[in-house]
């Protein structure tokens, strides 16, 4: 059993009263539905709406699409749940919570709420704009429009691929219009993912205009993907970016295991640390029959372990033990060293030891790890059984030396370092270079050298755009060497000088 929200007409009597009422469906009767996905904002309730008679307090952010969503004629059926769930009965929101992957497929659609923006038009000129992003995505660029795009000509790529009929200075404006609407809160939360991923078709709104979210991912992939990026730098786009990245994993392979999924939406937010866990259960395809409890009262350290027991006991594996570890802290207390937290999330970190979608698969001479458990007296301690394989001797930095959400664009503009920073991080580079070249020949794999010293210089810490990464890291490699260059130059003009200065010594002599 399900609520459904009917949203009443507007009334020219009251036109800033939203009127609604509840009413209940079987999932099985095939009611006729929309379900919302949208971001809170602030928790606080501090505005109210009319729900059978009597006021129901909501956040700004629902009022505001409500606002927006209601229709002047007929009434339409929502589900959404700030209202839907009884969010003060923990037993009532369990129950929900397994029915919520059934509700988002049936909906008859999914609608984004990316929100206002206040003081930002967005109207007709933006919408066309997005969707002649979205084509150009599929559009084969060659000759001057490629060389348009590395040499950030936007207002001329736009002159010459563009069918709206307005200034091009209008269109840079939408642009920029574009680049604060991809900075929307929406993308960086944990439950959208497993919300887009159920949708059977979804729909942006956004402001005034209503977009396809396919229509949409494909206008940000493009702007990602292309020099345009460069063109909005004042925008932090990175939550946008990675969202679409996983989306187009999840719909590309629906075969993912939860540990996966959790590695993969690691970076996005959630107001309760236990959701972090939660809120990608109905993406993952093993999440039943680990038997993880879907238990809303319990607290996030218990879910985080339950997690990983649940692996223990079903899949035998040590693979949780790859999960990188917060450098310094935890944000959530009470965790042993060896359950991984999922709270923490300030960049994007995908292991060596999975498999990571553009790259050969890992190879494993004696398969996967298998766990011996002992139960330990010691609660805090996980006792294992093991052999000793070998021990490392050196230990490198990773580059960059601290890395974080973005830094693969920041060393693309990281012109403005300082040439002792730039040196240090070649040296790295250089070190890490000399290794892979040495070893690689060892590795049954079919990646290319360049893939190979990606992975490894990194740590595995990579943008999830892998594609981006190997457009980005060539670019690195060319910089590398026209710097090494100069070094070289430099040194021989150094000998040479030291040589005349030295005959010069002698002469006068």
């Amino acid at each position: 059993m399900i609520r459904l929200l009917e949203v009443c007409p507007s009334t020219h009597s009251f036109p800033r009263d939203v009127v609604c009422r509840l009413l209940y469906f079987r999932l099985s009767e095939n009611p006729i539905f929309e379900a919302l996905s949208y971001c809170w904002g602030t928790s606080e309730k501090e505005y109210f709406i009319y729900c059978d008679g009597l006021r129901y307090w909501v956040t700004e952010s629902l009022l505001k699409f409500l606002l927006r969503y209601r229709d002047s004629r007929e009434s339409q059926l929502l589900w959404v749940d700030q209202i839907c769930i009884n969010q003060d009965d923990s037993v009532e929101k369990s129950l929900q919570l397994r029915l919520m992957g059934d509700i988002y497929r049936q909906a008859e659609q999914v609608i984004i709420w990316l929100g206002d923006f206040p003081g930002t038009w967005i109207g007709t000129p933006e919408q066309a704009l997005i969707k002649d992003l979205a084509r150009l995505r599929h559009t084969p660029l060659h000759g001057e429009l490629v060389a348009l795009l590395r040499q950030l000509e936007i207002l001329k790529l736009f002159k010459r691929l563009s069918k709206i009929r307005y200034e091009s200075t209008a269109q840079l404006g939408s642009l920029e219009t574009i680049g604060t609407i991809m900075t929307s809160p929406w993308f960086t939360r944990t439950w959208i993912v497993q919300e887009i991923n159920a949708a059977r078709r979804a729909t942006a709104y956004i402001g005034n205009i209503r977009v396809g979210w396919s229509t949409f991912s494909d206008a940000i992939t493009f702007v990602v993907n292309t020099g345009m990026r460069f063109a909005l730098a004042n925008k932090n786009l990175g939550p946008a970016m990675r969202l679409v990245s996983i989306c187009l994993t999840l719909a590309a392979d629906r075969n993912l295991p939860m540990l996966r999924c959790l590695l993969y939406a690691r970076h996005l937010k959630a107001s309760l640390a236990q959701d972090k866990v939660l809120g990608l259960c109905h993406l993952s395809t093993d999440f039943e029959r680990l038997g993880i409890d879907l238990n809303c009262s319990l607290d996030p350290k218990q879910v985080y372990r339950n997690v990983v027991e649940a692996l223990l006991r079903k899949d035998n594996t040590l693979e949780f033990l790859s999960v990188p570890r917060p450098r310094y802290s935890t944000s959530t207390a009470g965790l042993p060293s060896w359950v991984p937290d999922w709270n923490t999330g300030s960049n994007i970190v995908i292991p060596l030891a999975f498999d990571i979608p553009g790259f050969a698969p890992n190879y494993q001479a004696s398969k996967r790890p298998r766990a011996s458990l002992h139960p330990g007296v010691d609660d805090w301690v996980l006792t294992i059984e093991g052999m000793q394989f070998d021990t490392l001797s050196t230990l490198s930095r990773v580059y960059p030396s601290e890395p974080h959400a973005n830094y693969i664009e920041d060393v693309v503009v990281a012109s403005e370092r300082t040439a002792d920073d730039m040196l240090a991080e070649l040296d790295t580079l250089l070190e890490w270079a000399k290794m892979t070249k040495s070893v690689a020949k060892l590795e049954p794999r079919n990646e290319s050298r360049a893939a190979l010293l990606l992975r490894t210089i990194t740590a595995g810490q990579l943008s999830a755009d892998i594609d981006a990464c190997h457009r980005t890291f060539r670019y690195l490699v060319g910089r590398y060497r026209l710097r090494l260059k100069l070094l070289s130059l430099l040194e021989t003009k150094t000998s040479i000088i030291g040589r005349a200065c030295r005959a010069i010594e002698r002469s006068s002599r």
